[in-house]
């Protein structure tokens, strides 16, 4: 893995804010790589995953089409178990 040293030496706040923005994008990269079948994304990423609305995903969800996972008030999905429900939806109908 490749190291990089950061000096700073008088950043305002808008450089810092982007440094950060541009360090926690290069961590998704970086679990994307080590992991990129089995993913946990948020509830909106998954309605744009599956290309359904949160109303369906909420109903799937409701039905026992797809588990959804709670870290306190956030809701989450793994893109393997919605990957399967794709393949299930290809292969039978998916009632809404």
């Amino acid at each position: 893995m490749e190291s990089k040293q950061i000096i700073m030496t008088q950043i305002d706040a808008t450089e810092f804010f982007n440094l950060i923005k541009d360090l926690k994008q290069e961590l998704n990269e970086l679990k994307e790589k080590v992991n990129p079948t089995n993913r946990t994304i948020t509830r909106f990423e998954a309605a744009e995953y599956l290309g359904i609305t949160l109303q369906t995903l909420y109903k799937w969800t409701q039905k026992g089409l797809i588990t959804q996972y709670k870290l306190g008030h956030k809701v989450f999905y793994k893109t393997a178990e919605l990957d399967e429900a794709l393949k299930a939806k290809h292969t039978k109908k998916i009632l809404i």
